[in-house]
């Protein structure tokens, strides 16, 4: 209670502290007063008279603050086990117990080649001074690697010997770690009982849809409603029609929920601004409901910037305070782990933020990995909306990261993608029991009821197909750029460079490399192993008809690289003719490095790489995004080179309108989600799409069954309930004949 100084009688001013956080402020406002020996302070605009006040005062003011922080922590740990705390689909607390399922197949992707992790760096020296049995080194290796995932580092230092890992080849050296200590523990019979991870264990609808929100068809009236645009919009930002019928669509979801829905798949083409959409129809949330609780956005930790800038861009955001729950903010806001109790450590629980962490923030910008990681302080606090942007990432019923989301308590979920069905439509299950628990029943009921018909490859059953798709229309809006953008202007592939001939030394190095592992093939013991070295051989025949340079260095490989004489004269064409921008898509690091070399070399200047080694903070000088508006920003003709894996999702990159796949996808979904960071709306270009490849008159190349694999696909994928799995070994065997 403050009593106002005045020779008139004046009205006493009350502030009611209702959390310990918030007198902690106004305690540190009054130190640094004192502390200075200053007679008066300031409060909230308020002038605080101080010449009275004593230092001892203010140890009091203190020792109060300390005890009711003390009080509230002791509530704040009680909480975490109660289950009270946490949303009606979380039944307990324990161990992650796996999930089996015949429907659910272990997720291939690029993983089966393994292009993304560099064991290069991971030498013989990084590993001096590394004890196996050193479980204090192994532990700090452990949270190194998290704090990287929530920071967004690409490397971690090594805690035997302080030398820098990349952090993918870090997470598996951990797992192996692990491994080889478990299997050592048990050898010698006398396992460490060492605490399991503790997760919040949720009502799963594998075998049996137990968790189910009630859903009416009438929903579908939504469609036609009109959209209220939020207040804060800037004026010169115009909604383009389609836009604003989503816009208008969640807005009626919303108020549908939580008794008619619970929540939405927004699955727009690519490069429509389903970003701009979801951020009006936060916006004017926050605008109708302020006093509701707060939203939570989870992205990829490297669009997160993006969303907050492009909130800034569109909108008047001085009433819309926004967190960054990842990076270095986390740190301050969650506790120590000595400082968490020991009984909650013994049962795994290591995780928790400080009370009051959330602040006063409308929009809390998070990651998947921090969302996993922080669930037990995440799932407890009440939200208004949760969206999953990108939301491929909850697409894997059995992964823990989609464990946490579906824990989480939300009024109204979005599960935001542009490529909901990316291998099998158990994909799009995974997304609706997220946004709509129940709606397509148990996963197993749902396999041999769509999946099995649908994706039966002697036929698919359109009945079902319709079936289900009528299922999921009321809560699904997706628009194409064909059917929407029709102003975007056209995307040309060009054809001519599919037909780029082997070189007589790179078809000596093919045929000799396929040779080899005949033979290997032929003394594998009893033939017993037939089969093996497959997908090491696939890698090499990929390298080899990409750059023979990158497999053996010597000059006449170097020379006769057909793909790389290629792009070089095509970008000459592209420089003096009409001076556009270029981007070169592949996933290989020294085959990045030997075209930034090359166009180096040949036109004076080099081109920025862009992979999983960029810096994803905005703050540093070399971000992602900042190097791709250094690209965007410089006039006339240019190159960069973007990893199709880590940067091939999320950023625009419009002022580019030329797009070389140097390299290709063994999805097509990702490898149109590549090109479409160029062909998106803000294009003023026709954009131009390139897919080289090597071929030859007397064998069947590996680039060529690649593209024909790819283009079927392609064509396959354009309904949004078509599922296309990732490629096999089996769909290369052709190229083994005839050599």
């Amino acid at each position: 209670m403050l009593e106002p100084v005045s020779p008139l009688p004046q009205p006493e001013v009350s502030f009611l502290f209702s959390a310990p956080w918030e007198l902690e402020k106004f305690v540190q406002a009054v130190g640094i007063s004192v502390a200075a020996q200053m007679p008066a302070g300031s409060w909230q605009g308020y002038e605080l008279e101080l010449s009275q006040f004593t230092e001892q005062q203010w140890h009091d003011c203190q020792s109060l603050l300390s005890r009711w922080q003390q009080e509230f922590e002791g509530k704040e740990f009680k909480d975490v086990l109660d289950l009270g705390k946490y949303g009606d689909r979380v039944i307990g607390i324990g161990e992650f117990e796996k999930i089996s399922s015949p429907w659910l197949t272990k997720a291939q992707s690029e993983n089966w080649l393994p292009d993304g992790i560099d064991f290069s760096e991971f030498s013989v020296e990084t590993l001096d001074g590394w004890q196996p049995d050193n479980l204090q080194h192994f532990n700090e290796l452990q949270e190194r690697i998290t704090q990287a995932e929530e920071t967004g580092e690409t490397h971690i230092i090594s805690p035997w010997n302080e030398t820098e890992l990349p952090l993918d080849a870090a997470k598996t050296f951990s797992k192996n770690w692990e491994k080889q200590q478990n299997a050592a523990q048990e050898s010698e019979g006398n396992v460490v009982e060492k605490a399991a991870r503790a997760v919040l264990k949720i009502e799963q609808n594998i075998e049996e849809a137990v968790y189910i929100k009630k859903r009416r068809d009438s929903l579908l009236n939504a469609r036609h409603a009109e959209p209220e645009i939020p207040l804060s919009l800037k004026e010169h930002i115009q909604l383009k029609d389609y836009q604003r019928e989503g816009v208008a669509w969640l807005q009626q979801l919303f108020l549908c929920s939580p008794q008619e829905t619970a929540g939405c798949l927004l699955a727009d083409d690519m490069g429509l601004g389903k970003t701009l959409q979801i951020l009006s129809f936060l916006v004017w949330f926050i605008e109708k409901f302020p006093d509701e609780p707060p939203s939570l956005i989870v992205a990829p930790v490297s669009l997160l910037d993006n969303w907050e800038r492009e909130l800034d861009n569109f909108f008047y955001t001085a009433g819309i305070p926004v967190m960054k729950l990842y990076g270095d903010t986390i740190k301050a806001l969650k506790y120590p782990k000595q400082a968490i109790p020991d009984h909650l450590q013994s049962q795994g629980i290591k995780n928790l933020l400080k009370p009051g962490w959330q602040g006063e923030a409308k929009i809390i910008l998070t990651t998947y990995e921090t969302l996993r990681d922080q669930e037990f302080s995440l799932a407890r606090q009440p939200w208004s909306i949760m969206v999953c942007d990108e939301a491929q990432k909850i697409k894997n019923p059995a992964a823990l990261i989609t464990h946490a989301a579906n824990a989480i308590q939300a009024r109204f979920k979005v599960a935001c993608t542009g490529t909901p069905v990316e291998n099998t439509l158990v994909d799009l299950w995974s997304l609706f029991d997220f946004a709509q628990p129940g709606l397509l029943g148990a996963l197993n009921e749902f396999g041999k009821h769509y999946v099995r018909p649908i994706e039966n490859e002697a036929g698919r059953d359109t009945g079902r197909l319709e079936s289900l798709r009528a299922l999921i229309e009321p809560q699904t809006l997706r628009r194409t750029k064909e059917e929407v953008a029709r102003d975007l202007p056209q995307k040309i592939e060009v054809t001519s460079c599919k037909q780029l001939p082997l070189s007589s030394p790179q078809k000596q190095l093919y045929l000799s490399s396929i040779a080899n592992w005949q033979q290997q093939q032929a003394l594998s013991e009893g033939m017993q192993q037939a089969g093996a070295g497959m997908l090491g051989l696939l890698h090499r025949l990929k390298l080899i008809c990409a750059h023979p340079a990158v497999v053996n260095p010597e000059p006449r490989y170097r020379e006769g690289s057909p793909k790389l004489n290629w792009m070089l004269k095509t970008l000459d064409e592209i420089k003096h003719t009409r001076k556009d921008k270029v981007i070169i898509f592949t996933e290989l690091r020294d085959l990045q490095r030997e075209i930034q070399h090359a166009v180096q070399q040949r036109f004076g200047f080099r081109p920025v790489i862009i992979n999983g080694d960029t810096s994803t903070k905005s703050q540093s000088q070399n971000s992602r995004q900042r190097l791709i508006d250094d690209f965007q920003s410089q006039p006339g003709f240019g190159v960069i080179i973007l990893s199709t894996v880590a940067v091939g999702f999320g950023v625009n990159v419009q002022k580019a309108n030329h797009v070389i796949h140097f390299t290709r996808c063994w999805n097509q979904a990702k490898e149109d989600q590549a090109t479409d960071r160029a062909y998106r709306i803000g294009q003023t270009k026709d954009v131009y799409v390139y897919y080289p490849t090597v071929m030859d008159s007397e064998i069947t190349t590996f680039e060529e069954t690649l593209d024909e694999l790819l283009q079927r696909r392609r064509a396959l994928a354009r309904d949004m309930l078509c599922s296309t799995p990732d490629l096999s070994s089996a769909d290369f065997e052709n190229i083994l004949k005839g050599t």
